[in-house]
C-alpha cells in the first residue's frame, strides 16, 4: 500500500457540496484503515517485545549444565565412572533441569530461584569430582 502525504488543509470549492464531498474521499479514503494498520503492527511489536524481555534468561545455569554433562560424558569415556555412579549423577543433573524449568514456568527466575539452582550445581559439581577421582573403574558394557 503506497503511503499518501498527509494533508493538512481541505480546500473547499465553490459549488455543491456534493463535488467537494467527492475530493475529500479522493483524498482521504484509506487514512483511517492506515492509521489502524500502524496502530496493530506497532502493538504487535511491543507484544512481542514485552513477551521476550519477559521469559527467564538462564545462561549461566545453562552453560554450567552443558559444562557438567561433558565432565560426566568424559568420567564415563575414560571409564572412571561405573554405569551406577553415571546413573546417580545424571539423576541429579535431571533433578537440576527441572528446578530451571519450574523457575522459568513463571517468566521469572528470582534470586531465591537462582540461589537454590548454583547450590544444587555446587552439589552435583562435587559429587561429579568424587565419583570420577574415586578407585572404581568403570563396568560400562
Amino acid at each position: 500500500m503506497a503511503r499518501r502525504k498527509a494533508v493538512t488543509h481541505v480546500r473547499w470549492t465553490r459549488g455543491s457540496k456534493a463535488g467537494s464531498t467527492e475530493w475529500f474521499e479522493a483524498h482521504f479514503t484509506g487514512q483511517e484503515d492506515h492509521m489502524k494498520q500502524t496502530v496493530l503492527v506497532i502493538g504487535a511489536v511491543l507484544l512481542v517485545a514485552g513477551v521476550a524481555h519477559g521469559q527467564a534468561e538462564t545462561p549461566g545455569i545453562d552453560q554450567r549444565q552443558a559444562n557438567q554433562e561433558q565432565r560426566i560424558d568424559q568420567g564415563i569415556t575414560n571409564g572412571q565412572l561405573t554405569q551406577h555412579e553415571t546413573n546417580k549423577l545424571e539423576k541429579q543433573q535431571q533433578h537440576i533441569d527441572t528446578m530451571e524449568n519450574k523457575a522459568k514456568s513463571d517468566g521469572v527466575v528470582t534470586k531465591k530461584e537462582r540461589a537454590r539452582i548454583h547450590a544444587a550445581q555446587d552439589k552435583a559439581s562435587k559429587n561429579i569430582f568424587r565419583q570420577k577421582h574415586d578407585r572404581q573403574k568403570s563396568r560400562h558394557q
